[in-house]
This record gives structure tokens, sequence and C-alpha cells, in this order.
């Protein structure tokens, strides 16, 4: 008897010295994470600046050091490593692919991603990843009528936001869609495809014709268009506003008298102007929401969203009742 108690006691003492150990290793881990060095909204001002706005011609193999690990904590902020709606790893390293990808391709193609479009590109996707996601897009197994299956990247340019977003929803057809395709969309595609799981970015296509031309299938469509220029927007808000899609268009230029009111806006500084012309449009494309990327980035920062409204309880695809609207609102 006296053997068997000494017996349970050198046994628990051994589980409190193995539970203060792991108990001290995971305050260890914790301490380090704190340590470790984050970002910050306010590091958008720490890069070359033109104006108040990011110098466009930066690229991103050309920064110092520091900044490149600024924009590595950006985009690992940006692009957690986490799973796939099929149960999928993102990575089996620490990093995203996302990440990987876009360090990797700094490298291998130095021209093929300047700083100020990789910023405004992450930020917009950010805000169409959270609209796609809550019109129904992101649960796994999902079956509500509000879900998207297509996203018309339009007048894409250099492609990069329907690349992520490509990535980012499997089960999601993207197309691209511009006149030209440029060699950087390539290096995108192929920096994903060598950085992902087999079969990435087999739901992504671009197609080189006039977006006017561009077929949205009825409904469970978004379609996007960023930082386009006049008459390009009205195209796009016309292609969703006949297929009874959702939009999302950040607008650059807006010369007078595309939108009905107001057609002319006279004697305000260029901010002002952009801000009053979005309005115009966010009003008369009866969008139900604007939203805005940092202005440190770009000062063409605000985005158009309507079309549809995100799903609430049961949600559908199309306008709410009069009362969901209300609570909306």
């Amino acid at each position: 008897v006296k053997r068997r108690k000494q017996g349970r006691q050198a046994r628990l003492i051994q589980e409190a010295d193995a539970e203060e150990k792991r108990r001290a290793k995971a305050d260890e881990a914790k301490q380090k994470e704190l340590a470790r060095p984050t970002w910050k909204p306010e590091h958008f001002g720490r890069f070359k600046m033109r104006d108040s706005t990011m110098d466009q011609h930066v690229q991103v193999s050309g920064l110092c050091a520091e900044l490149r690990v600024l924009v590595t904590l950006y985009l690992e902020r940006c692009f957690p490593n986490r799973c796939h709606p099929d149960g999928n790893s993102d990575s089996n390293s620490g990093s995203s692919v996302a990440v990987v990808a876009l360090l990797a391709l700094s490298s291998a193609h130095p021209t093929s991603l300047r700083v100020k479009e990789l910023f405004e590109t992450v930020e917009m996707y950010l805000i169409i990843e959270a609209t796609v996601a809550r019109l129904g897009a992101s649960p796994a197994g999902c079956e509500s009528s509000s879900r998207i299956d297509h996203i018309f990247d339009l007048a894409c340019g250099h492609g990069l936001v329907g690349v992520l977003l490509a990535y980012r929803f499997p089960k999601i057809q993207v197309v691209c869609v511009d006149l030209l395709r440029r060699p950087c969309f390539s290096h995108y595609v192929t920096a994903f495809k060598a950085a992902g799981l087999p079969g990435t970015l087999q739901n992504l296509v671009f197609e080189e014709r006039d977006m006017a031309r561009t077929i949205v299938p009825a409904a469970h469509s978004l379609v996007l268009c960023v930082h386009a220029c006049n008459e390009a927007n009205v195209v796009a808000l016309d292609l969703a506003e006949a297929a009874g899609a959702a939009f999302a268009v950040m607008p650059c230029c807006i010369r007078d008298g595309i939108y009905e009111t107001p057609s002319h806006c006279r004697r305000v500084d260029d901010g002002t102007r952009y801000a009053v012309m979005v309005g115009a449009m966010a009003s008369q494309a009866r969008a139900h929401t604007v939203r805005a990327i940092d202005r440190r980035i770009t000062n063409r920062h605000l985005v158009v969203i309507g079309g549809c409204r995100p799903s609430r309880g049961a949600g559908r695809f199309g306008r709410s009742s009069e009362k969901e609207e209300e609570k909306v609102n």
C-alpha cells in the first residue's frame, strides 16, 4: 500500500512538472508573438509619396529591406493562412499561398508588381471578398439563393484582383476582361500555380475583347470594375443592371455630364468633386453601400456597391422587402 501511494505521488509530481513546462512554453510563444512586429495603417505613409498619395512608379522589387518587411507584414495580415471551403489547407508553410506567390513574383518579375497597384488591389480585394462572402459564397455547401457563382472583372488591366478572387473562391468562375492581356497577368497566374495546390486557378479565364460585349448571366453574378474611366463605369453598371447582378465599382475619372445629378461640378477641389460625382453615380445606380480604401494609397479611393443586398437570415438574391431594406438602412 505504501509503495502504491508513493507511486501515485511520483506520477502526480511528474504530471505537475509537465504541465508547468507546457505553460512556460505557451507563455514564451505568446511573448514572442507580442514582440513580433505588426502592420499598422500608418505604415502606408512610409512609402514614397507623390503629393498626398503613393508614387505609382515604385516597384516592390526596388524597395529597401525595411519597406519589404512592411509589405510582407501587410500581406500576412490581409492573407492569413486558412483552409479552403473544400477542407484543403491554404499552404504547408507558415504563410498563405497569396503571400508566397506575390513575394516570389516580385523577385522573379521585378517590373510586374508596383507598390501602389499592390496596395489598392489588395484593399479592393478585401472589400469584394467580404461582399461575396456575405452574399453566401463563403460557407461550404451553402445553397442560399444569394450565392455568387460568376465574377466579371471588367477593364481588368493587370488582372490581379481577379487572380486573388479566383484563388480565394475556387468554386466561383472568375472572368477577367480587357482589350489586351498584359504579360504581368500570366506572371501572376504562374506564381499562384507554383505556390498553390494542384488545380489552382482552374476557375479563372481571361477574355480579350471590348467589355461592352460581355454577356453576364442573369443574377448570381458580380460585376467588378476597378479604376476604369468615364463611360467604362457606365457600361459596367448597365451590364449589371441588365442581368440583375451585383456590382462593385471603384471609379477613376468621371467627366461632367455622365450622370444626371449633378451634371456639372464647378469651383471645388479635386477631392470634393470626386466624392460628389461618386455620390451621383451611387444614387443613379441605386447602390446600397459606399466603401473607401486608405486615401494615402490613391485619391480615387471610393467603392460603390449595389445590385443586391447581403443575405440576412434565409437570404435571397435581389431586392429585399421594404421592411428588410429599412433594417439594412
